[in-house]
């Protein structure tokens, strides 16, 4: 049984039934790593409980569990082994902004914010901070599954814009910094093996 933070979640505050408990138990009992991403959201949960003004929605928890340790996923043909020999253009969904999750405004410091966003089997973290008056500074970091390289990072205003805005390098954990205008831009990850890079639209920065 491969357990998910929903499941974890529902286990620490007591609402599943006495079958699916003793099945969360047994899969605990035989995954170390489900044990330590228990402990790690019931020390969130815990965290944010301190202030009972807080109303932390069940997204921005499993975010947060998230940013320290990634599910285990059983292997399938990967996202980009789907992808045909054309460029897809992906539809990225914010999954957090820490400006509308009061729980976790604040955690990193600063006048900035964090965003989330996920398309596929791509996640994306940006944190980002003003420039100036018409620039944010952004730190970010990408996370795939499976085994492809994505060293480089290319910008664009638009879906069918020729140039990038900017470009930039993703070093080997993901990192990479950036700045741009506000807007809602296309990220063009381009693969390391010279193969179909993944373009994913939608991301908005405000």
């Amino acid at each position: 049984m491969e357990l998910t933070v929903e499941q974890l979640f529902d286990y620490l505050t007591g609402t599943l039934s006495p079958a699916d408990r003793q099945a969360v138990e047994a899969a605990l009992a035989r995954s170390s790593n489900a044990r330590a991403m228990l402990e790690r959201l019931a020390t969130t949960r815990s965290t944010v409980q301190a202030d009972a003004a807080w109303s932390v929605p069940a997204t921005a928890l499993e975010h947060a569990l998230a940013l320290g340790t990634r599910i285990e996923r059983r292997r399938e043909p990967s996202f980009f082994e789907r992808l045909s020999a054309a460029a897809k253009a992906i539809v990225a969904d914010l999954t957090f902004d820490s400006r509308l999750e009061g729980a976790l405004v604040g955690l990193r410091g600063g006048s900035g914010f964090a965003l989330a966003y996920q398309a596929g089997e791509i996640e994306i973290d940006l944190e980002c901070g003003t420039d100036d008056d018409e620039t944010f500074a952004i730190l970010g970091q990408l996370t795939v599954v499976g085994t492809r390289a994505f060293p480089q990072l290319e910008v664009y205003a638009d879906r069918d814009s020729t140039e990038p805005v900017t470009r930039t390098a993703i070093d080997a954990t993901g990192m990479f910094r950036l700045a741009v205008r506000p807007g809602t831009y296309l990220f063009r990850f381009v693969a390391a093996d010279g193969g179909t890079p993944v373009d994913v639209r939608g991301i908005d920065i405000p």
